[in-house]
């Protein structure tokens, strides 16, 4: 945060979102107030700044991150004549929770300004009123500020300096400067911050000339025992005093100086002398019109000015504020695994009872799942004054972007003045090292090793095991004399740590013998050996020359251990062998016939060598040498050294000979495999076989030659060899099979004859278990369905083949058919409809059973009969010589019925039942009866009875039907006639009435024809008109009943309960809702017998929040426009009732949303 810079230069960096410069709360850029509780910064809502101030201070802003470039404070600033009088009270002083109306200035314009930037006041910006120019309190203190601004002074300021003075002498108040408002308060507390300066200071301590100022606020509750105008009261207060005022004479170098600065030789500000940063507080009742009047003059003379600097937008009163903190304070954000944020909520006063604070929870992060869970309210005990909630991240190990929980509360104790808490929440990045690479160097150099940390939660700290304390950076310096592994450990806010390590190699000397490791030399001769590297050196053989000499008369080996100046060592050593001769003629594999070979001897320096083919006597000289033996030999070399002795070493050839063997010549089927095997002499080898055409491989080979072939093998095991054999292929016989017929008719017999071959054997499919003998050449079947028969024939050379004949059965017959109905009336039609399988080419033989017939064939069928009684249909049906058996249909033939009907009384008031029995003539068994009332509905069966539910005449009908839809019916109109009922009804006017003034109007609202009435008041009072007045002689529940009755003697009653209260009555409700659901939206009084009426609602801390006369108004909920909080109230009702008796209730009710 930029220092020097006023508060609301800087409001809107007080909630950061980590990954971006800026967040704003609410109403956008610097719309944020912040004050100092407890060591605590609460955050409130001000949305007060002019846009130049917004404009400067985003610009600001984005400089001010921790870590970004940052701008110096600006130089010290006053300013005059920016803004009105107006505008310094609502873009600069006033801060959050104070509605503000009625500003008015009195005195020179220039008296008044703004302040900003660096200064030793105590107070980065502000608002400056001056008994002189504003302007000119700038400047270096050994300079005067003194101007005439020819204005006015102020009584009460006069009052204050007499107060502040002997207590007696009220010198004269010159050059005023007063700004005054009215203000509403949203707590029970208003207060701001100031500074007093003067340039009397400290020369006129004690004197007259004792500049005064003052703060005189007015209102409810507000005393001043009538010392200032208006009952004013003056809060410009000395700290831990009994009511002091401040003033020149009690703040200084000898009263009160704890709280005195002494500004000589100051450089911001030209007053000499100057208070610390006071705060001027009252308590008040929220959301009460208050008034404050802001002061200050010169005292006796216009000489030496003096000013109050008034802290930009510290003019509030907030309900309940909110402070921000974290486990570990140097992070602003919550982080999983890491950091949890507090919200501590604040009430202006300790809380009386328990106090709920009701809060939404918004933002991206959800509660539950991304933070532990919260409940969306919190309790400040009575007796205390705040409360806090945790907001702890959930470590859910999935990667996410940054997430914000959104508090939104109320900070007004009156009204809804909300304001908005924002916790980032952020995933614990990946926390590790950057570490450099392993580093190699000499004795004596310098290496820089670096362990860059990268993630987890800034600031690191670094500690390396290097035994310098003061290496706690991330890049350090060493010069170790050996190499050695250095290790860091880095540990983040959070306390997690991460463990790495670097390897720094100190090279140290290499030894190198220059002979190399081994060196051979002649018996009794000698030879120098020197070594390379390091700065000292010490042989085997005690000698510390870098040179030696040495004759070993055998095998010798010498090392030497060199050093730097380090310390470090590195050893060599060298094998010098003496000449003593050897032969080595080597081991070998064997060879094929026809095959060279390559023969090494052992190498002898400036040798020779001599090679002889013991089985011929060839001879060969070198120590490689190629020879090409026919037989498996020996061979022997002849090895001279440089010292001239010989030795003699010999070796083995192996000479190989491979045969192959491909088996015997083999008879197969045509069609058939051959299986191939083949044999090597040594059991072993890579097996190749082909026909000429085709190569297969391996040992054994299946084959499948179409005529006689020769197949070759080879067989390759170091040497090759190869073999044949052959395949000869014989063909299959020619087999043929005949049926007697293809074509059968179901449960026909079949004859199947087969030739060809030499043996036989028949099978089928489907399975037919009619076939005779299926080894014999002819067969007889009998199938049940389509059938194939398969004969396998053999011929001598035992080769098979197959061939097949098919055997269709024709489709069986069916003579299958359907009647319409299976009951018909005489003389009626009924259809017949075959459904077999027949075509249409099939023969249909029908029998109707005396019948009249129209179709034939597959029909349909039109058949009726002249005469009742059961009749027999048969069918046959021959298609492709294929007959089927006989169907046959049975059809009863039914005669018609005559429809009649009795009934009950038919004429009567609704609801009317009337009972209806069936009369009809020729009903059989399964005779059915329908009934049709009309609008009365339908009924079924031979006895019905319907109820008439509307006043009306009704048609009847039946209708009879046999079996087989024989049908009659028979129709009545006007059979029914239902009357018409009354409908009884009357109103009461007034329905409750109190004994002052029992008389009611009573008026029938029945409806009917040709109506007579009939009442009983419930008192014992009849009448009979349809309109009178009645007066009931006592209070109590009367049951008044009406009835009617119309031109048909039809009636109806109707009744209702009237009350007769003693007095009067009032119905106050207990709770409502007003949530626009309609339902309950409003509180709302009822009552009777009331003659005038006021009701006072009041919320939980005494404030009124709704008042009215009108016992007919009702309270919507709000208050000032605004939906009030949710909660208990308390009501006080005033009435009169019509006697002139006054009564008052008071209760509580509870408001729910």
């Amino acid at each position: 945060m930029i220092q020097g810079f006023p508060d609301y230069f800087r409001s809107g960096l007080i909630f950061l979102h980590p990954d971006s410069l800026i967040t704003t709360i609410n109403h956008g850029i610097m719309n944020n107030y912040s004050t100092h509780v407890g060591g605590k910064v609460f955050m409130f809502d001000t949305g007060l700044v002019t846009l130049r101030f917004a404009i400067l201070s985003l610009f600001l802003a984005l400089f001010s991150m921790e870590g970004k470039a940052q701008l110096p404070p600006p130089e010290f600033t006053i300013q005059s004549g920016l803004m009105t009088p107006e505008e310094y009270v609502r873009n600069i002083l006033i801060g959050p929770g104070v509605e503000v109306s009625n500003i008015v200035f009195t005195g020179n314009l220039q008296a008044i300004g703004n302040f900003f930037g660096e200064s030793n006041i105590g107070i980065d910006a502000g608002l400056i009123l001056s008994s002189g120019n504003a302007v000119n309190a700038k400047g270096n203190a050994s300079s005067n500020a003194s101007t005439n601004m020819n204005a006015a002074g102020d009584e009460d300021l006069r009052t204050v300096a007499r107060k502040c003075g002997d207590g007696i002498t009220a010198h004269p108040s010159l050059d005023a400067a007063i700004l005054e408002f009215d203000f509403v308060p949203q707590s029970t507390f208003v207060e701001f911050r100031y500074v007093f300066g003067s340039e009397e200071y400290p020369e006129y301590v004690g004197d007259a000339f004792n500049d005064a100022f003052g703060f005189f606020i007015s209102g409810p509750g507000i005393d001043g025992f009538n010392q200032y105008s208006g009952n004013a009261r003056n809060i410009a207060l000395v700290p831990s005093t009994f009511g002091e005022l401040v003033c020149i004479n009690s703040v200084n170098h000898l009263t009160n100086s704890q709280y005195y600065v002494n500004n000589s030789g100051g450089t911001y500000i030209k007053y000499d002398g100057f208070t610390h940063v006071f705060t001027a507080r009252s308590p008040v009742v929220p959301c009460s019109t208050y008034h404050i009047k802001l002061s200050i003059s010169d005292i006796f003379d216009r000489v030496f000015d003096s000013g109050v600097f008034l802290e930009a937008n510290s003019f509030s009163s907030v309900g309940v504020a909110s402070a921000l903190s974290f486990t570990h304070a140097a992070v602003d954000t919550a982080v999983e695994n890491c950091n949890s944020a507090s919200l501590e909520f604040r009430l202006s006063t300790r809380a009386f009872v328990d106090f709920t604070l009701h809060y939404e929870i918004a933002g991206t992060a959800e509660n539950g799942v991304d933070y532990e869970w919260i409940a969306d309210s919190v309790v400040i005990p009575s007796g205390d004054s705040i409360a806090t909630i945790h907001i702890i991240p959930i470590t859910d190990d999935i990667p996410e972007s940054t997430k914000v929980v959104e508090i939104i509360f109320n900070t007004s104790l009156c009204e809804v003045m909300l304001d908005t808490a924002r916790i980032w929440i952020k995933d614990y990045p990946e926390f590790f090292l950057n570490q450099s690479a392993a580093q190699s160097i000499e004795c004596g150099q310098t290496a820089f090793i670096r362990a860059g940390a990268n993630g987890g939660i800034e600031p690191w700290e670094y500690f390396w095991d290097s035994g310098n304390p003061a290496d706690t950076t991330d890049i350090i310096q060493v010069t170790p004399l050996v190499s050695t592994t250095y290790t860091v450990q880095v540990t983040d806010v959070c306390g997690n740590l991460i463990e790495e390590s670097i390897f720094v190699e100190v090279r140290g000397p290499i030894a190198e013998i220059s002979a190399g490791s081994e060196v051979n030399i002649c018996l009794n001769d000698n030879i120098d050996l020197t070594v390379d590297g390091g700065t000292s050196w010490l042989w085997s053989t005690g000698e510390t020359t870098q040179t030696i000499n040495v004759a070993p008369i055998v095998n010798t080996t010498y090392t030497v251990s060199v050093s730097d100046d380090c310390g470090n060592t590195d050893d060599a050593e060298i094998l010098v062998t003496v000449g003593q001769p050897f032969a080595d003629a080597g081991v070998y594999d064997g060879i094929c016939v026809g095959q060279s070979i390559e023969l090494i001897a052992n190498d002898t320096p400036n040798g020779s060598w001599v090679w002889t083919d013991m089985v011929t006597g060839e001879v060969q000289n070198g120590r490689i040498v190629t020879f090409t033996p026919l037989i498996s030999s020996q061979f022997c070399v002849d090895v001279t050294d440089n010292c001239g002795n010989t030795v003699s070493d010999c070796t083995f050839i192996d000479v190989f000979q491979l045969s192959a063997d491909a088996g015997t010549d083999q008879e197969i089927c045509a069609g058939n495999e051959a299986i191939l095997t083949g044999i090597s002499s040594t059991g072993s080898g890579t097996y190749t076989w082909t026909d000429g055409t085709n190569t297969y491989t391996g040992q054994v080979v299946s084959v499948y030659p179409v005529a006689s072939t020769q197949y070759t093998l080879t067989v390759t095991d170091g040497c090759e060899a190869t073999a044949v054999v052959n395949v000869t292929v014989n063909p299959l016989p020619v087999v043929t099979a005949i049926s007697s017929a293809s074509a059968i008719c179901p449960d026909e017999s079949v004859t199947i004859s087969a030739g060809g071959a030499l043996n036989y054997i028949w099978t089928s499919l489907p399975v037919d278990p009619t076939m005779s003998n299926p080894l014999l050449s002819d067969i007889t079947a009998t199938p049940v369905g389509t059938t194939l028969y398969t004969v396998t024939g053999t011929d001598i050379n035992n080769c098979s083949n197959t061939q097949v004949v098919g055997v269709t059965v024709k489709e069986r017959m069916f003579a299958d058919f359907a009647a319409s109905q299976p009951a018909v009336c005489e003389g009626d039609e009924l259809t017949l409809t075959y459904t077999g399988n027949g075509q249409s080419y099939a023969t249909y033989t029908w029998d109707f059973d005396g019948g009249s017939a129209s179709g034939s064939g597959q029909g349909p069928i039109a058949i009726s009969w002249a005469n009742a009684g059961t009749k027999n249909i048969t069918l046959t049906v021959t298609q492709l010589n294929c007959a089927s058996e006989q169907v046959q249909v049975s059809v009863d033939v039914n005669s018609m019925p005559q429809a009649d009907f009795t009934a009950g009384i038919a004429s009567g008031c609704i609801p009317l039942e009337v009972t209806f029995t069936d009369a009809s003539q020729n009903s059989v068994p399964g005779t059915t009866y329908d009934w049709d009332f009309g609008i009365a509905g339908t009924r079924s069966g031979n006895s019905v009875a319907p109820s008439f539910t509307q006043s009306g005449a009704y048609d009847v009908q039946l209708i009879v039907t046999n079996p087989g839809g024989c049908v009659d019916q028979k129709s009545a109109s006007g059979f029914v006639n239902a009357w018409p009922l009354p409908v009884a009804g009357f109103d009461a006017n007034p329905e409750t009435a109190s004994m002052k003034n029992p008389v009611l109007g009573f008026q029938s609202t029945s409806t009917g024809d040709s109506l007579t009435y009939l009442w009983n008041m419930g008192d014992g009072t009849i009448y009979t008109d349809p309109q009178f007045t009645h007066t009931y002689a006592d209070s109590g529940f009367y049951q008044t009943v009406l009835l009617v009755e119309n031109e048909f003697g039809c009636t109806d009653i109707f009744e209702k309960t009237i009350f007769i209260s003693p007095k009067y009555m009032l119905r106050i409700p207990n709770a409502f809702t007003p949530n626009g659901d309609g339902l309950n939206d409003e509180f709302t009084i009822a009552g009777n017998g009331v003659k005038e009426f006021s009701i006072y609602i009041y919320n939980r801390w005494g404030a009124l929040v709704y008042f009215s006369n009108n016992i007919e108004a009702s309270w919507d909920g709000k208050v000032s426009g605004n939906p009030a909080l949710a909660g208990s109230y308390i009501y006080k009702v005033f009435f009169k009732d019509e006697n002139d008796e006054v009564a008052e209730y008071t209760g509580s009710f509870f408001l729910m949303r």
